[in-house]
Formats: C-alpha cells, structure tokens, sequence
C-alpha cells in the first residue's frame, strides 16, 4: 500500500477510467467493431485498443461480471445510435463508484484513509 495520500478523483482517472476504457475495447471487438472505430470513438491511438485486446495495459483491476455486462448492454446501445460513448462511459463509472468499488481500489492504494466514508456519502447522492 501508498503511504500518500491519493484523492479519489486520483484513483478514478488511473485505475477506473482505464479499466472502463478496456473493457468497452474488448466488448466492441467481441460485437464486431474495428479497432480503428473504437479508437475513434473512445479517442484512443489504434496502437491502446491493440494493448487493451492483448491484456497488455489497464489488467490491475477487474470491474467483475455485472459491470462487464452493463458494458457489454451500453456497447449495443452506441452501435445501435441510441447513445453515445461519453454517456455510456459516466453511466458505468458512477455505476462503480456507487458499488463502492472505487472506495475498495482507494483503500487498496492508500493506506492512510481507514474505513472513509466521504465517498459513499458523495456518490449515494448521484
């Protein structure tokens, strides 16, 4: 565990978002999306969708199975046009947060927070 203290904003931008980002990669090529239109449309190089797809970046945490099929349900909703990446992308993170995942990777990554529940309190109110 960090002896420094990291805000949770900190843990979201480089555990959360990267992870979210891989998994709608991995989704979109499973439902037959180019590796150019994913990077496109998540505003990534080619070369980061190639990476997610090989397991070589964003493995340090698992999102777990019903996050993966929210995932997998809002990739159908942006190819079929009915919403967009950004939309679909805050949806699933507030959806971890409200899980309290994010507080379980904060606690993980810093040692010094203890049992907080300013996060909870916070994200409750989404």
């Amino acid at each position: 565990m960090a002896d420094k203290f990291i805000f949770p904003q900190e843990i979201d931008m480089w555990y959360i978002l990267p992870a979210i980002r891989k998994e709608f990669a991995v989704e979109m090529i499973k439902q037959g999306v180019s590796q150019k239109d994913i990077s496109k449309q998540l505003g990534l190089t080619e070369a980061s969708i190639s990476h997610y797809k090989k397991e070589k970046r964003a493995n340090e945490i698992d999102l777990g199975s019903e996050i993966k099929q929210e995932i997998a349900n809002a990739v159908k909703r942006i190819i079929s046009k009915k919403s967009t990446m950004f939309n679909e992308i805050i949806k699933i993170d507030s959806l971890i947060k409200s899980k309290g995942i994010l507080c379980k990777i904060h606690r993980e990554k810093c040692s010094n927070i203890g049992e907080c529940s300013e996060c909870k309190k916070l994200y409750a109110r989404r």
